[in-house]
């Protein structure tokens, strides 16, 4: 079924961390379910940035591994990411995925449950993940949307527009607030996932160029050395 395995262990205390965490009384590590260019770089963000150990499993998606009975017996809908928890629970939807783990391990990267600032970061990241995200998939695949294969360009075409309207919604409420970050000087699960969305994006060198507030929290969370070593050796930072 995978590709290969990586074991990635807890970051050690000696280095400077984007913070630190607890970790005791933990039978197992985490497995993260993971293939290149897919949502599972978000909770694999979210492990690197805790120091969390955990066992990176490829899925290869372009092989058809996703499709075959061993990961289907994980993951029944065949999408990746999946987690299995050192309980061995089975977790799917990298948002959700992303808010166990916060909230497991009391992570920084998501406001707490009861907080003023939990229901606009959950409007956002919800925005993120259920229209923005959605969004990407015609313009990756146009094929699939189209009843002729001959309208896939035109497919295309109107999904970059209504992607790039989009984009637009999400600099509008970066001017709207202080900044950097979606929510203010603090980064969460939602800024990593504007950085993963916005790499996949099909222009996003001009894009970045083009929105001034998303390309400032673009930068500020690749910025940071764990972000920035993840997503270039996943092939998802587009900046130079």
């Amino acid at each position: 079924m995978c590709a290969g395995r990586d074991v990635v262990p807890a970051m050690p205390t000696t280095l400077l961390c984007f913070f630190s965490v607890a970790r005791e009384g933990s039978p197992t590590m985490c497995k993260l379910y993971w293939c290149r260019g897919t949502a599972a770089l978000a909770p694999q963000l979210v492990l690197e940035l805790g120091g969390l150990p955990y066992e990176k499993i490829t899925v290869e998606t372009r092989k058809g591994e996703h499709r075959k009975a061993a990961y289907l017996a994980i993951n029944p809908k065949g999408f990746i990411p999946a987690l299995q928890t050192p309980e061995g629970q089975i977790l799917t939807e990298a948002a959700a995925i992303c808010l166990y783990l916060c909230e497991r391990h009391a992570l920084p990267l998501a406001p707490a449950p009861g907080t003023e600032a939990r229901g606009p970061f959950l409007s956002l990241l919800v925005f993120l993940t259920n229209t923005l995200q959605t969004a990407c998939k015609p313009c990756d695949f146009p094929e699939r949307f189209a009843l002729d294969p001959a309208d896939a360009p035109r497919v295309r075409a109107w999904a970059v527009a209504r992607l790039d309207d989009l984009w637009r919604m999400v600099e509008d409420h970066l001017f709207s607030g202080p900044g950097p970050f979606l929510q203010g000087p603090e980064m969460t699960v939602a800024d990593l996932y504007l950085a993963m969305v916005m790499a996949w994006h099909p222009r996003a060198h001009d894009r970045l160029a083009e929105l001034e507030r998303v390309g400032g929290c673009f930068e500020a969370v690749t910025a940071e050395p764990t972000v920035a070593r993840v997503m270039r050796a996943s092939g998802n930072l587009p900046l130079g």
